[in-house]
């Protein structure tokens, strides 16, 4: 992949938004990264910033780029797990813009310390594969993702932990509502590292989204679920279980994302299980009515 320049870029997609045909969908969680392609495009980033500034620092590179926003551009943004380039990110038009200002506020998130409330422990992107490919600086070939500015989500854990936690713990003691709080905090982290997929088939991106969704927008009825009966603590996140459901409609794809919870502290070995009906038939995956909860000897 080439920009009109003639050196590596991830140019925004001419199709205005609009699937690429003979795509497939992807609905992936990672960190945010960025790359060079090449060594002239390095240079180039080194002469620009100037002395005594660096493009392999982000915090440097960051305060770069709200300079001159149109070298958003000239990178080659990638989403990362454990450090490993998955993808390369296009974003499509017409918000190409607004993903690039989201991708440069994502890994402004991630430089933060872990106890900052602006601290973005990773991102949900939602997009198509396009078929095509980019070569990145250490020589790795990376499928190309073509992404969408809605749903493109940054996981603000402290923030999404304090609201949770304030609103699920009015009327519960303040020893219980700091058990919540590590509870939930747990929870969140688990959930984001036991996914650790492409997320690129049906079940992976209905796993991907209930994730997604506990930490966006359920996260303050997982805070209740997770108030253990026997007092003394949170319940803990015991196994994660993702089935076609048996009910769908037509057109759509349904997908069971099942949570069970423990108590470690209780005599009684009864679980609670958590389940959340997911639509992975489009780009952006949705919930089907509300999640489901009840108790069970067994998953």
């Amino acid at each position: 992949m080439h920009d009109e320049q003639g050196t590596p870029g991830i140019g925004a997609s001419a199709a205005r938004g609009l699937p690429p045909s003979g795509t497939s969908l992807i609905y992936a969680l990672g960190r945010i990264g960025y790359d060079f392609g090449t060594q002239a495009r390095m240079d180039a980033f080194v002469q620009r910033m100037g002395p005594d500034q660096s493009p392999f620092n982000p915090g440097q590179l960051l305060n770069f780029l709200a300079k001159r926003e149109v070298e958003t551009r000239m990178l080659i943004w990638t989403l990362n797990i454990e450090q490993t380039p998955l993808y390369a990110i296009e974003p499509g038009e017409p918000f190409a813009q607004d993903i690039y200002a989201q991708l440069a506020a994502a890994l402004e998130g991630q430089l933060k310390e872990e106890g900052d409330t602006a601290y973005i422990e990773r991102v949900s992107l939602p997009g198509y594969l396009t078929g095509k490919t980019v070569r990145l600086y250490s020589g790795q070939v990376v499928p190309v993702v073509s992404a969408l500015a809605r749903g493109l989500y940054c996981w603000d854990v402290n923030k999404v932990i304090e609201d949770a936690v304030n609103a699920a713990g009015a009327n519960h003691p303040p020893e219980q509502v700091h058990k919540m709080r590590i509870g939930l905090r747990e929870f969140l982290h688990r959930m984001g590292y036991h996914f650790r997929n492409l997320g690129l088939s049906p079940s992976e991106r209905a796993m991907n989204f209930a994730a997604t969704t506990a930490a966006a927008q359920m996260a303050t009825a997982l805070a209740q679920h997770l108030i253990a009966d026997s007092g003394s603590g949170s319940r803990q996140l015991a196994n994660i279980a993702v089935e076609k459901s048996p009910i769908c409609r037509p057109g759509s794809d349904y997908w069971d994302v099942r949570l069970a919870f423990f108590d470690p502290a209780s005599s009684r070995h009864v679980m609670r299980i958590v389940r959340y009906t997911i639509d992975v038939s489009d780009v952006m995956p949705v919930t089907v009515g509300e999640p489901k909860s009840w108790e069970a000897d067994s998953f």
